[in-house]
């Protein structure tokens, strides 16, 4: 049925990740948490969207105080007895994840393996899964959903591993008021929080980038994203990616095959509390090279960014943990985000599955 506006896309999204969650089996979570706190190292791996999902959850697992890496980077070491790989594919007939599992084994780790369906190619290839009862374009999954692609999958997963973070961060701390917390309920909670937060976001600023990107298929523009930090580029760039299914020319600025900016292009800029030098100063030079800039931000900076159109994420103050800045300002990031590439969908009426079946073998 046709929706209105970006909040209601947005708040549709988080009622689909609750029923996600909801849907999981405590027990698969209760022996992926067990294998996390038992294992010497944790490493993670995932294509396509999936691997920005895994990277969030590795930085968070590693400030935490857990040692864990993303495979395939330049300082992970070798894989061995002892450790844990977590691996993620939505359908689970991804040949490369399946290879890394199998390769995981055989070097003594033991390997989980987060997806939606119950019998692939990557469970063979593992020791056990966790279900995520999502949907994806390459094998289509359980429930319905207002999103194209495997968006409520990477949502779901992300999620629940933030979660999976917050019960290990609590376990590690003496007196932690959530140590007896679950995780599930845990993860429910922080869909219920990105709702509160969605509601928030002013209607008329979200729907500014909603059109200035939409224009960029009439022209010869391109949509262009930056963050200073690691973790909203990494989800920044899962954007990115559904802009390209679309047909968009996007890019990640600074990335090895990002062009000059020119006049009439879309800046979109992460600065969750406005003050970082080097995001002003992004926002001055693309500014100053023609392109019409937005910042998303969980702050309201009245002056340090007096070139852009601002998109703020108003965070209660007594929802914000110290342990994990960012993390609900990044989710709803994202899921707004998600909620513009479900809004394009409805708007131009051309993403259609069989675009998406070229990128299933990502899934």
């Amino acid at each position: 049925m046709p929706m209105g506006n970006l909040k209601e896309f947005a708040c549709a999204i988080t009622e689909e990740l609750t029923e996600c969650l909801n849907g999981m089996n405590e027990e698969e979570v209760n022996r992926l948490y067990s294998d996390i706190l038992g294992a010497e190292r944790v490493f993670a791996w995932a294509p396509g969207r999936c691997q920005a999902m895994l990277r969030c959850f590795v930085t968070h697992l590693s400030q935490a105080g857990k040692i864990a890496y993303m495979v395939g980077d330049t300082v992970t070491p070798a894989i061995g007895k002892g450790d844990l790989l977590i691996a993620a594919s939505g359908a689970g007939h991804n040949i490369g994840v399946a290879g890394i599992a199998e390769r995981a084994r055989g070097y003594g780790a033991r390997a989980a393996l987060l997806t939606i369906v119950p019998e692939s190619l990557c469970r063979n290839a593992s020791d056990y899964a966790v279900i995520i009862p999502g949907r994806t374009a390459a094998c289509g999954g359980i429930g319905r959903s207002i999103q194209p692609g495997g968006g409520k999958y990477e949502q779901s997963l992300l999620l629940f591993l933030e979660a999976v973070v917050i019960r290990y961060r609590a376990e590690q701390e003496i007196c932690s008021p959530v140590k007896e917390r679950e995780i599930l309920p845990a993860a429910v909670e922080l869909a219920e929080r990105i709702r509160r937060i969605e509601e928030g976001v002013k209607e008329e600023a979200a729907d500014s980038v909603l059109r200035a990107v939409e224009k960029t298929l009439s022209s010869d523009n391109r949509v262009f994203v930056w963050a200073p930090s690691s973790r909203p580029r990494n989800l920044l760039r899962c954007y990115l990616m559904r802009l390209m299914h679309m047909g968009i020319r996007a890019f990640v600025w600074d990335d090895t095959v990002c062009p000059e900016i020119r006049p009439g292009d879309v800046f979109i800029l992460s600065d969750r509390d406005g003050k970082h030098p080097m995001a002003k100063y992004m926002a001055a030079y693309a500014t100053a090279a023609g392109a019409r800039v937005f910042l998303l931000s969980e702050e309201k900076p009245p002056d340090n960014y007096p070139e852009c159109e601002a998109v703020y994420f108003p965070v209660p103050e007594e929802w914000k943990d110290p342990r994990m800045p960012g993390c609900l300002y990044e989710l709803s990031m994202l899921i707004l985000l998600d909620a513009m590439i479900a809004k394009h969908n409805e708007n131009l009426g051309f993403m259609r599955t069989a675009a998406f079946a070229l990128h299933a073998n990502l899934e």
